[in-house]
């Protein structure tokens, strides 16, 4: 529950943000509420909720490698990169790719001696950043 009150206090910020806000020349109608998909890593817990925005239902919760921390999604919304950054005594060396159509974990990366991925994020061009290098993802 603590997670879909969250998700609320997100989408009164996004219309508190809103040009219109405070303003004399506010829209006669009230803007459409917030839409689309959010992906949470739940450090805790090792898993990723997919959490449908306007409805605050939690879609699905699956699992990941050991605390997740950053979560990226591809420009397209189909894919979510999880990056399994660890604890202190139990370093994450894995990333999790999400399908976010299936709602389903499309498989875990093994980044060998490579440890405690972080700050994940896509580039236009679909490729993505482990904060190590630029690598090409291939979904299939």
């Amino acid at each position: 529950m603590h997670r879909i009150a969250e998700v609320a206090l997100v989408g009164l910020a996004v219309l508190a943000a809103a040009p219109w806000a405070g303003s004399t020349n506010a829209p006669s109608k009230a803007p459409p509420g917030p839409r689309g998909t959010l992906v949470t890593s739940n450090m805790n817990d090792n898993t990723a909720s997919i959490i449908d925005v306007a409805s605050n239902h939690v879609l699905a919760t699956l699992p990941t490698g050991h605390a997740p921390h950053e979560v990226a999604i591809s420009r397209d919304g189909r894919w979510a990169v999880v990056s399994n950054y660890g604890v202190q005594d139990h370093p994450g060396n894995s990333l999790t790719v999400i399908d976010l159509t299936r709602v389903a974990v499309a498989r875990t990366i093994d980044l060998g001696e490579y440890k405690r991925p972080h700050g994940r994020s896509y580039a236009p061009t679909g490729t993505w950043s482990d904060g190590i290098g630029w690598s090409s993802v291939t979904h299939n």
